[in-house]
């Protein structure tokens, strides 16, 4: 039975390994860099997915390293993508903290997310790395830099590696530490998963809860900013219209609409939040909005958590932040595409968050990063402001927040 188990398993790898190589040169040969990089990303995964399986087998079958027990010392947790990924981590970093009281974590990620750890105490030291896995960033093998890092971290000897999302190049701390490797598992909640290697090890974690700190001088400067309401005094509205992909994001005519649908109708104060990479978007939705709103593209990435985290409302895409505002606690409202909503929605709880979405036939095999609708992007495009004005206000916990807004009219599915 394992060996025909080993079988399979190795003829479906080496089918993806050439299915993905084929779609990645015939992408390129049609002048399609930009799909033949994600091609061969997914390739990456695939690959390296195998690695960690072949690592954490060969140390069950020669057992150098010890169980990790609550005297553990020094842990390393490997999670090298992006905000909203490692939004939904940071139940690993409590449920570490509860077993392993005494042990250092540290945590080797991509900048922009390691910024949103500023001032959270329960990582000790964060370790930036690139990696073209998971970023739009230039299909080259690792050089002098990573295996210097590499060397660094074997040097430390970790007692236990957290590996939830990494790259090839880190596989070698195997060769020091005990690993405890997330896999993919189709259907599972990305919350559910990152949590699995560490209960292999300490038994039962309670449900997660996303949680991220704000500090008071975070939280200041965002009461001081919503202070300015430029003679508006009713609910503060997050907005962020950005995403990591754009079949993920609304488009940016119906923003404007929302925000002047926001002011008209509840007095609200919009703030629009994106990075120094959104300029061009805000800019665009600045031009076809009738009202002023604020516009937000230099703030920090916790202080852009402090401000949703003051606001009454969040809205947005499919998108890091939508999971930044259920982790602070803020009611949201979120416009879904394609992706797999029972294992990327945020962890808010159910009355305080909505997700409007249309499940159309083609959302089965949908490639995410590309939309191969006759109609593009029709997922999102069937919802159009006025619904989404009116899922503000049918939700019993945006309707207590935002007081004086009626129930309206039922538009798209909602998912509460």
């Amino acid at each position: 039975m394992k060996v025909t188990k080993a079988v399979r398993s190795v003829l479906k790898f080496a089918w993806l390994v050439v299915k993905h190589a084929a779609l990645a040169a015939a992408a390129l040969a049609r002048g399609r860099p930009a799909r033949a990089a994600e091609y061969a990303r997914f390739l990456g995964h695939v690959v390296l997915e195998d690695a960690v399986k072949a690592v954490v087998l060969a140390q069950r079958l020669l057992p150098l390293w010890r169980r990790p027990t609550p005297g553990t010392e020094r842990i390393l947790i490997v999670k090298l993508d992006r905000i909203g990924d490692m939004v939904n981590t940071t139940p690993v970093f409590d449920a570490l903290n509860e077993h392993f009281p005494k042990a250092r974590v540290d945590l080797l990620a991509h900048p922009s997310a390691l910024a949103l750890l500023d001032g959270d105490g329960r990582v000790a030291e964060r370790i930036p790395y690139r990696s073209w896995l998971y970023h739009p960033l230039a299909l080259v093998p690792a050089g002098p830099r990573t295996w210097l890092l590499v060397l660094r971290l074997l040097l430390r000897r970790y007692q236990l590696v957290l590996f939830l999302r990494g790259s090839l190049s880190f596989l070698p701390l195997g060769l020091t530490s005990r690993f405890a490797a997330a896999k993919f598992e189709d259907g599972e909640p990305v919350l559910r998963r990152y949590l699995k290697p560490l209960e292999d090890l300490v038994g039962p974690v309670p449900d997660p809860k996303p949680r991220l700190v704000v500090t008071e001088e975070n939280a200041r400067f965002a009461r001081k900013l919503l202070g300015q309401g430029g003679g508006r005094y009713g609910p503060a509205v997050a907005i962020h219209a950005g995403a990591g992909a754009p079949t993920k994001m609304w488009p940016a005519e119906r923003y404007a609409a929302l925000a002047d649908g926001l002011a008209a109708r509840f007095d609200a104060r919009v703030h629009f939040l994106g990075g120094p990479g959104d300029k061009a978007l805000l800019a665009a939705i600045a031009a076809r909005a009738e009202s002023a709103h604020a516009y937000h593209s230099a703030l920090t990435l916790t202080q852009s958590a402090a401000l949703v985290a003051s606001c009454d409302l969040f809205i947005g895409n499919d998108s890091g932040p939508s999971h930044v505002a259920a982790a602070v606690g803020t009611p949201l409202v979120v416009l879904w595409g394609s992706a797999n909503l029972s294992v990327d929605r945020p962890a808010a709880p159910p009355r305080r968050c909505v997700i409007l979405y249309h499940d159309l036939p083609c959302r089965n095999g949908c490639p995410v990063l590309w939309c191969g609708n006759p109609n593009p992007m029709e997922c999102l495009t069937r919802i159009d402001a006025e619904q989404v004005l009116d899922a503000v206000g049918r939700h019993p916990a945006l309707l207590s927040a935002l007081a004086g807004i009626g129930m309206l009219t039922d538009s798209p599915r909602a998912v509460e």
